[in-house]
């Protein structure tokens, strides 16, 4: 049965050296955020012999897992239990616990926040106000 790490102990242990972590989001959620040495591999179409085949999981060694809140981390734990993976760990709290502890994430050119489209949303309708503001 997979165990749990906190954010902040994988990140100790990201520091320490070389670790498989898998984030199973989808490329999309990858490309906007995402742990720099974390490799995705979406739950979609998630395939642990593959997987291993290519070299990119080894089930000799710790395999980490994240998502964006554990969820899905966990159905991608299930199926590399069930692929004979014994030491498998999720990140506690996903992507989003990551985020909360303040650790480093590496963003999309451009991507934009939560908080800058807030203020870009304010910006155009200010405009648009002003423009319709002039015309009358």
């Amino acid at each position: 049965m997979a165990t749990l790490i906190s954010a902040q102990d994988l990140h100790r242990k990201l520091e320490q050296g070389a670790l498989t972590l898998l984030d199973v989001r989808s490329p999309g959620e990858f490309a906007r955020a995402h742990v720099p040495q974390a490799i995705n591999a979406p739950l979609t179409s998630l395939d642990p012999a593959a997987l291993e085949q290519l070299g990119t999981v080894n089930r000799k060694k710790t395999l980490y897992l994240m998502c964006q809140t554990q969820g899905r981390s966990g159905m991608a734990a299930t199926h590399f239990e069930k692929a004979g993976f014994r030491k498998v760990v999720i990140v506690a709290g996903g992507m989003a616990g990551w985020k909360a502890a303040g650790l480093a994430i590496n963003t999309a050119p451009g991507a934009a926040t939560t908080q800058s489209t807030r203020y870009i949303a304010i910006a155009i309708a200010l405009a648009a106000g002003l423009t319709l503001a002039w015309l009358i």
